[in-house]
């Protein structure tokens, strides 16, 4: 049997990568099979695929990370279709901004979730569609049926809980909501504020720099509710699955950010970014 190219296992990647949530997450799967720095590198890749999810469907990413020599990195990358002109600026740009070591790591991850939040739009937008849309079907009224189970009777006491409110009190500055208000009211205050924008039959436009703020602000809350799956138990599961879509957005930003400034001059100087146009695979 002759050696896969290069295209190949780029294919294959993308099917394991498409997948890769839910297999770590199945009790069938033995992650004990696999080293702690590959399954690190294969969540690494995964979430950097997020990235690069430019339509609201059918659009698949792969990316592979070679280490060819101790200063040189090659990172590639491939979708179901060839990149347009504008992704490829776009991959290229996400880069330049990890990279730039004159700016401080947090303006960095603002920089990148910024740009990622326009790029991405069409799946981002679509995400929030789905968000509101469950709400309609689950509470239109928002009566807290958008909850599983009711919120325990201490939940202010809940350090977890009470620190995922005041992060979302103080992102959306809620200056009508008391400091001390349930992570209830924070979640009410911010599904309206989503059933407002995001009427049925209404395009979004993200043109707007309100929607934009209001894009950016739904990402990092996506990523506050579900930090250390700190919801899980007590939001709704369909709902909860489209929230952390969104909160994997900030995640991947995140981990992007934090690989980057890892690497040597030396080495960012030699990364190598390219893109691999799949061929048709004769099976």
């Amino acid at each position: 049997m002759s050696t896969p190219a290069t295209e190949e296992l780029i294919y294959s990647l993308t099917n394991i990568l498409s997948n890769h949530k839910y297999l770590l997450q199945s009790p069938t799967w033995d992650q004990s099979s696999t080293s702690y720095s590959a399954q690190k590198r294969l969540k690494l890749l995964s979430l950097l695929s997020v990235l690069l999810v430019t339509e609201s469907s059918n659009d698949v990413v792969a990316i592979s990370l070679r280490i060819t020599s101790r200063d040189s990195i090659e990172i590639s990358y491939a979708k179901n279709r060839p990149c347009t002109l504008i992704e490829k600026e776009y991959v290229n740009k996400l880069f330049e901004i990890a990279c730039d070591r004159l700016l401080s790591s947090p303006a960095r991850r603002y920089s990148l979730l910024s740009l990622v939040v326009i790029q991405c739009k069409k799946k981002v937008i679509s995400c929030l569609q789905n968000i509101t849309t469950r709400l309609r079907q689950l509470d239109p009224k928002l009566d807290q049926a958008f909850l599983k189970v009711v919120y325990y009777k201490d939940e202010i006491r809940n350090q977890s809980l009470a620190q995922c409110a005041e992060e979302i009190r103080v992102l959306l500055s809620c200056t009508s909501l008391p400091p001390d208000s349930s992570l209830t009211d924070m979640l009410k205050l911010w599904f309206q504020r989503l059933l407002d924008h995001f009427q049925p039959g209404i395009p979004f436009d993200m043109d707007s720099e309100d929607h934009t703020v209001l894009v950016l602000e739904a990402v990092n809350i996506g990523h506050y509710l579900t930090r250390g799956a700190r919801i899980a138990p007590i939001l709704e599961q369909n709902l909860l699955g489209h929230v952390e879509k969104l909160g994997d957005y900030y995640i991947a930003v995140d981990m992007l950010e934090k690989e980057v400034s890892k690497l040597t001059v030396s080495q960012l100087s030699s990364l190598i970014i390219r893109e691999v146009i799949l061929l048709p695979l004769n099976i």
